[in-house]
């Protein structure tokens, strides 16, 4: 799923990228959800009614229907998703490795486009020595356990 979900932002970041002129640049706003499965969202059919607000995205958004994750752990795939590279070409492809220093990321290139960019994560996999934190005007990786959806939510509307 995380593959896709790099190709959907690496082409959205292009379109931000060539916007040029008098135009705003759009907002962009990515919520990314680590081990969520799409089967128990009602967006992919899921009967109880498990993610509203999720549900309501997916209908003005984009939803993507087949995608794949190239990772089984958090640092790697978020390193996909934030690089649009493999984790053997990012370098988080071993648990206690980060992306290395000399990939850019979207953060980064947003940041370099104009863009405020910040960041509230929740997962210990996530903290800045891993490098996913580069391109960030703030990164706010919590207190050293992990945060609740509740509290993480809360700290990003803040």
């Amino acid at each position: 799923m995380k593959r896709h979900l790099a190709l959907v932002f690496a082409t959205c970041l292009a379109g931000v990228i060539a916007c040029g002129g008098k135009s705003p640049s759009p907002n962009v706003l990515l919520i990314a959800v680590d081990t969520l499965r799409p089967d128990h969202l009602g967006c992919y059919g899921y009967a109880r009614n498990t993610s509203p607000h999720i549900d309501d995205l997916a209908r003005s958004g984009v939803l993507a229907e087949h995608a794949l994750s190239q990772a089984t752990w958090t640092t790697a795939s978020f390193g996909t998703v934030m690089t649009s590279l493999y984790p053997t070409q990012h370098g988080a492809d071993e648990m206690s490795k980060g992306i290395r220093s000399s990939v850019p990321t979207l953060a980064a290139l947003l940041r370099d486009g104009g863009y405020a960019t910040g960041a509230i994560v929740n997962a210990p996999l996530l903290k800045p020595t891993f490098g996913l934190d580069r391109g960030f005007d703030t990164y706010d990786s919590g207190p050293d356990r992990p945060r609740t959806a509740g509290e993480t939510t809360g700290k990003a509307l803040e």
